[in-house]
């Protein structure tokens, strides 16, 4: 009898395993095989909530590239001093803002990022707008420069900076928008610790890390970068 109580024990213990893991690989997005990870039993509630921001931190994202409308950044971005904003990163925000404020995270980031390309869009009109009128289908300089700007790199010496570029702009209207249904995110893993969470996502052309802060009960991305490419 002994050894049947130990038998059916660790039969016991063995379903039990495998169901956890079938819980785990359960949490999918799309049919992707999607890993959890967390300090206790997951909330499958809160895995919806970490992935709903994200989706919706892409959809923001595409509407701020169609209307340079960055005001719903803050909806689901945040800076957040325990997730720095890479090397990388500090040293695009100083070539935009001129400098990196001290408590700059990945909302200010994004901000500066979108205002920036708004910004070389409006000078690129601006330079090619002169070249036309001067009947030209090429840029000078003068299209691009001011005069101030111009006798300061003839007295420096430095070389004549490149015309502004043109950012394409995303096809989809603000109007479709409405109707769009993200669904070109597999999430791989999530790994949550109390108030953060570290997500692995593939959206078919790269692979990006994430991480996610949760203040007020309401997750955020506090953090954002590639990873790799597409494995999917």
């Amino acid at each position: 009898m002994g050894k049947h109580r130990i038998a059916l024990l660790v039969g016991l213990v063995i379903l039990i395993a495998i169901g956890g893991v079938v819980f785990l690989r359960g949490l999918k997005s799309n049919g992707s095989n999607s890993e959890v990870i967390a300090a206790s039993i997951p909330d499958p509630e809160e895995m919806r909530e970490i992935q709903a921001t994200i989706v919706e931190a892409y959809k923001v994202g595409y509407m701020a590239h169609v209307t340079h409308d960055v005001s719903q950044f803050p909806s689901v971005f945040v800076d957040d001093p325990s997730v720095p904003l890479t090397p990388e990163q500090k040293e695009q925000l100083r070539r935009w803002l001129g400098t990196v404020p001290e408590d700059a995270g990945y909302l200010t980031y994004g901000i500066a990022g979108y205002y920036n390309t708004e910004r070389l869009n409006r000078l690129s009109q601006e330079a090619w707008a002169k070249a036309r009128a001067a009947g030209r289908d090429y840029l000078i300089p003068e299209d691009y420069l001011t005069p101030d700007e111009l006798r300061e790199i003839e007295k420096s010496g430095g070389p004549i900076p490149t015309p502004p570029p043109v950012v394409y702009q995303p096809s989809m209207s603000a109007e479709e928008y409405v109707k769009w249904k993200w669904e070109n995110i597999r999430f791989d893993s999530v790994v949550i610790k109390g108030d953060k969470a570290i997500v692995i996502y593939d959206d078919h052309w790269f692979l990006y890390e994430d991480i996610l802060v949760r203040r007020g009960g309401k997750w955020y991305v506090a953090g954002h970068k590639r990873i790799g490419v597409s494995r999917w």
